[in-house]
């Protein structure tokens, strides 16, 4: 059973009956257009894949699409 339907989920009311609750982590997306001539440091250090970089409640993912474009997400945790 797959079910990626959001927070508020129809499917996960079938298998479970918990509740989903903030945690403190919210996410913002952002996409760079044009990378390796406007963002090239970024672009280089992402390459075609992925990158990871995780601190002290905060983070940074990104990828490239498949346009040539980075999306990235930037995550705060808050107190």
């Amino acid at each position: 059973l797959i079910g990626a339907d959001g927070a508020w989920s129809r499917v996960r009311t079938l298998v479970s009956d918990a509740k989903p609750a903030y945690t403190g982590i919210s996410f913002v997306e952002t996409d760079l257009h044009e990378p390796d001539v406007r963002h090239p440091g970024p672009a280089a250090m992402i390459g075609g894949g992925f990158f990871i970089c995780l601190g002290e409640q905060r983070g940074f993912l990104a990828h490239r699409e498949t346009d040539g474009s980075l999306h990235v997400y930037t995550a705060l945790k808050s107190d």
